[in-house]
């Protein structure tokens, strides 16, 4: 794919971050005695570990463009504490709804190489760079128990939105190798795929799967960017 494609395709992660509180157990003094505790919380985030592997990609792979969607159970605060203890706040990219998207290359050397959407945001923009994904992108359904249950349909999202993801799973009690192995392999997979690129005159943005490493995942996004 030319690095100033007008259109782009990324395989995104999509991550549920979630936040607990507990209150550490009162501390034995320097001299024997009991510490009282200090009331105040601890609050441990899990991601943490996660976002360090991303960014991680971002400092080895200067020419690379990530996407996240987040399913966010925590505040928009304690999200952005964890991309600033990460390191990944420096690559985040902020736009604007209803503004043309820059370029794959332009992303690049503007170092903005992050976009970082959330299923739920407040009205009031508290960080910019956190965007609220259906004010950018609509999506297919996506719970489908059988193949033939996938299909093109309008699920969330306005279709007049310029972005475009493709859920391209089978939903069960929890993730089954089983029943990505079922849908994960061509020609199903980028038949459905052109199908629905045909079917909806747009090229998917985003192609969500449960098991990435089943199957045909990457020949399918190659196919679709062309390459």
């Amino acid at each position: 794919m030319d690095r100033m494609a007008p259109t782009f395709l990324f395989i995104a992660a999509l991550l549920c971050m979630s936040c607990s509180e507990s209150s550490a157990a009162p501390d034995g003094g320097m001299d024997g005695s009991i510490e009282p505790d200090s009331g105040e919380p601890t609050l441990t985030c899990n991601g943490h570990e996660g976002l360090g592997e991303i960014e991680g990609f971002l400092a080895d792979n200067p020419n690379e463009v990530v996407s996240i969607i987040f399913e966010n159970y925590i505040t928009h605060a304690q999200t952005a504490s964890t991309f600033e203890s990460s390191g990944l706040i420096d690559y985040v990219y902020a736009h604007e709804a209803g503004e043309p998207w820059p370029t794959l290359g332009a992303l690049i050397d503007a170092g903005t190489r992050l976009l970082v959407f959330q299923e739920k945001l407040p009205e009031e923009a508290e960080y910019p760079w956190l965007m609220r994904i259906w004010d950018h992108a609509w999506e297919t359904p996506f719970s489908a128990a059988t193949p033939e249950d996938l299909s093109c349909d309008v699920g969330r999202g306005n279709p007049e939105n310029p972005l475009f993801l493709l859920n391209h799973f089978l939903t069960g009690l929890g993730g089954d190798p089983a029943l990505a192995e079922m849908v994960n392999y061509n020609p199903f997979f980028i038949d459905r795929a052109r199908e629905c690129e045909d079917m909806d005159s747009a090229l998917p943005n985003f192609v969500a799967v449960d098991f990435y490493d089943i199957g045909d995942l990457f020949e399918v996004v190659d196919a679709l960017n062309g390459v």
